[in-house]
């Protein structure tokens, strides 16, 4: 029986804090390192070594008093502190906090905290936390005068954005709605140029279309909310939520207006720095 230790993990994650995101695993063996050349691996012959010039993408943990030892097909989740700190602000929380943000997590850095978990778990987890952001990011606005006052709506829409791995077209509706009611018309269009590249929608028409209609049931919602009758939904295409549907996996990265999203397929993500450590 092959035991697989793991060492650390692969991809640049700085500046990541305020997102979770799932990367390929570093596992050591006969003292060389090894990663993953697909996410549901489960033998040896999904491994390759990690030569000296890719050892460059490679993250290790520090050596604790016990090594750990993953099972065939875990990859490594990772949280950051911002991530973290929103979402242990909000009362909705509390729970999933209590359950998957606290013991099972393992500190890296000053920043970080990381645990293992298979695709679909981690699937799971990101979508139990957009859920749960979701709610909370509804009732904010129908509470609230002040939007950009609202510590708890911006805190909501932040684990929002940090939720990996959810379903793509409610994420750029749920981004969408957010900048246009607050009138923020540049990054509106952003989200909306990028659900058109990646065909969720087919013209910028198509796409305001859809936000003024989920804007219009947001608002009957809202008046509905008074005498204690809502719909309780969002989202005229959203999907289930399954594994095969479109996700969002991201990589970060900064421009003039906002910290914005590449989008990749769920396998192109995790296996784009691997494909740069191997090449």
């Amino acid at each position: 029986m092959v035991n697989f230790k793991l060492i650390g993990f692969v991809g640049d994650y700085i500046d990541d804090k305020s997102n979770m995101s799932l990367y390929l695993p570093v596992i050591e063996l006969d003292s060389d390192p090894y990663v993953p050349m697909r996410e549901k691996w489960g033998n040896v012959e999904d491994l390759k070594r990690v030569d000296d010039n890719g050892k460059q993408f490679v993250n290790m943990f520090d050596e604790g008093p016990e090594e750990f030892f993953l099972k065939p097909g875990d990859l490594i989740f990772l949280a950051g502190a911002n991530f973290i700190d929103s979402c242990s602000r909000l009362p909705k929380f509390q729970g999933i906090l209590k359950t998957n943000l606290n013991g099972l997590w393992c500190s890296y850095g000053e920043n970080y905290k990381y645990r293992v978990g298979t695709r679909g778990e981690f699937r799971s987890l990101s979508i139990e936390i957009f859920r749960t952001a979701q709610k909370g990011w509804l009732c904010s606005w129908f509470v609230s005068t002040d939007p950009l006052g609202n510590d708890d709506l911006q805190d909501y829409y932040r684990v929002l954005c940090g939720v990996s791995d959810v379903d793509f077209d409610e994420w750029c509706t749920i981004r969408a709605i957010h900048y246009h009611e607050l009138c923020d018309r540049e990054n509106y269009k952003l989200i909306r140029s990028m659900a058109i590249a990646r065909g969720a929608f087919s013209s910028p028409g198509e796409f305001d279309s859809h936000i003024k209609q989920e804007i219009t049931w947001l608002k009957q919602d809202r008046l509905r909310s008074k005498t204690g009758i809502t719909s309780g939904r969002l989202g005229g295409r959203a999907s289930s939520m399954n594994l095969e549907s479109t996700s969002t996996y991201k990589m970060s990265y900064q421009n003039e207006f906002d910290r914005h999203l590449l989008e990749f397929s769920s396998t192109e993500a995790i296996l784009w720095n691997n494909n740069e450590m191997i090449r």
